[in-house]
């Protein structure tokens, strides 16, 4: 039984017991034979006439109290037939469950429970159980999946989800556990994730004349953008009246949560703090341009790759991320963007198959390549890339320096922020799993602002820090706590020894537009297919 399935069966079974409120089963002793014994148990019995004990009367239909029983309730094509009452039916299965237990492979013991609870033992009247089990005028209720967008949770108390998960969600009607294990104890999460830190790459010293801890030590700076969501973001509204989602997670509890996640990072996961807080620091590279074309120049050709990349970031990891920024930049100064425009996009393998921009290499290509051409265009000609959503304009912003203007003031809210802070959880729509959406970040902005200089940093920092801690919680399955940098560094670093060039000369040319970073090292990013150009930030 896959985990998700193992982990829904329990909370099922745990709810029936609860409703029972002692153990409504049958003997242990019986539930405990083994499925070999019971296949046995049922070939030795299979020539023998049937009997009325041998199977679970239906109980699809049937009236809890009246002699009939329904094919398809509330169908046009209904019909309706006598039958024993539920109450009645429902006895009847629960005397005949031991026996059933021994010779049906199927046999489900935590619906065979829920039968005597709702039934016999007088707890279900119009209350909540799981499809197939009885209940005198009960409802069914979805089937669990935590892997799925139509998981529900409200019907399950936070007693019930604390006793079989070992975790007590901190927020407000709960509707899905999209990760549960964000609620886990802070001990926990400091450990898993420092557990997950990648070993320090020293040539970042060697090419930017910083580690980890500078750019920590860097990140305490303020933001020179005042208020980064009005000047930022074109669908933020001065009127916006909050979201409901972010009313249930601003509650004491989760705020408490969230806040001693961050101080259990800084005093238990040291080497996860001293990476994700400088993670978005990108200074270094604009000191370099400084050094090979002067101030002005510098700071054109930051931003330019700066938001090449954060056009870039929407479903996509950061190092292919970067990678296709330098790639779009390097044909920019090639003379060659409408050919990134036109063909960046397709997978590596078909561009060979046409013989399409070898330059290229065996660069992956991506969903929503148009809308990221079109958004690189424009930062060509107008300087501005035109985004409306807020994560990457927040993004961009988030990485820039003193001379390009940055922002410190508001959380980059992207999928993992959305699920660590438990946002995910309280959502009702049917993208509950996605980053935050502009009302919903203009609601919990000074919220998540008062979280993080309650322990010392200003929000973005901070939710690179947080972001670091849920990490093996929210599906982060690659190594953390290495900066942005860091990662242009690692990728600086294999093509120099790929083309036989000193780092440095391939750092250089980088900043310049006169190469790009490589493409991806392994064959399982060529096929990358483009099947439209739609895609979910």
């Amino acid at each position: 039984m896959a985990e998700a399935d193992r982990i829904a069966a329990a909370l099922r079974y745990q709810q029936e017991l609860d409703a029972a409120q002692r153990p409504a089963t049958m003997n242990p002793n019986i539930a405990a034979q083994g499925l070999k014994s019971r296949n046995r148990i049922a070939a030795a019995l299979a020539s023998q006439p049937p009997s009325w004990s041998g199977e679970a009367l239906p109980m699809e239909g049937r009236a809890a109290f009246l002699p009939f029983q329904d094919s398809l309730p509330g169908s046009v094509m209904n019909t309706r037939s006598l039958a024993l009452p539920g109450i009645v039916a429902g006895a009847v299965n629960a005397i005949t469950a031991p026996g059933r237990a021994l010779v049906d492979p199927e046999f489900n013991q935590g619906e065979e429970a829920a039968n005597v609870a709702l039934n016999v033992m007088g707890g279900g009247m119009g209350a909540t159980r799981p499809a197939s089990s009885l209940g005198m005028g009960a409802r069914e209720h979805p089937v669990i999946n935590f892997n799925a967008q139509a998981t529900k949770l409200a019907e399950y108390s936070p007693k019930t989800i604390k006793k079989v998960l070992g975790i007590n969600p901190t927020v407000k009607n709960v509707n899905q556990l999209t990760s549960p294990g964000i609620y886990k104890p802070y001990a926990d999460l400091a450990k898993e994730s420092e557990a997950m830190v990648a070993i320090e790459n020293p040539m970042m010293k060697q090419l930017w004349n910083v580690d980890r801890g500078d750019l920590s030590n860097i990140a305490n700076r303020a933001g020179t953008i005042a208020d980064p969501i009005m000047q930022l973001i074109p669908s933020a509204s001065v009127k916006q009246t909050g979201s409901e989602a972010v009313r249930n997670i601003i509650t004491p509890k989760n705020t408490e949560r969230l806040i001693e996640t961050l101080k259990a990072a800084e005093t238990q996961a040291p080497n996860l703090y001293r990476g994700m807080k400088g993670w978005y620091v990108l200074d270094p590279m604009w000191q370099r341009l400084k050094e090979l074309v002067g101030p002005e120049e510098a700071t054109l050709r930051f931003d330019r790759l700066n938001k090449f990349g954060g056009i870039e970031s929407p479903n996509m990891n950061v190092v292919d991320e970067s990678r296709r920024a330098a790639a779009a930049n390097f044909m920019n100064e090639k003379g060659k963007f409408e050919d990134w425009a036109k063909y960046g996009g397709l997978p590596y393998d078909y561009r060979v198959a046409k013989g399409l921009v070898p330059e290229l290499g065996n660069l992956p290509g991506r969903v929503g390549h148009t809308r990221a051409a079109n958004a690189q265009r424009k930062v060509i000609e107008t300087g501005e890339h035109g985004m409306d959503s807020p994560k990457a304009p927040l993004y961009i912003s988030a990485s820039g320096t003193p001379q390009t203007g940055f922002q410190t003031n508001v959380p980059v809210g992207d999928a993992h922020f959305s699920r660590g802070i438990g946002l995910a959880d309280v959502r009702t729509n049917k993208g509950f799993d996605a980053s935050v959406t502009t009302p919903e970040l203009q609601h919990l902005t000074p919220w998540w602002r008062d979280i993080s200089n309650e322990v010392g940093l200003q929000a973005v920092p901070g939710q690179a820090v947080g972001w670091g801690m849920f990490a093996p919680q929210t599906g982060v399955k690659t190594k953390i706590g290495a900066p942005k940098l860091e990662l242009i560094t690692d990728l600086i670093q294999k093509y120099a020894a790929k083309t036989g060039q000193k780092p440095e000369t391939v750092r250089d040319k980088y900043l310049l537009g006169q190469s790009h970073l490589g493409a991806n090292m392994s064959p399982a990013g060529a096929g990358l297919a483009i099947a439209n150009d739609t895609g979910r930030e």
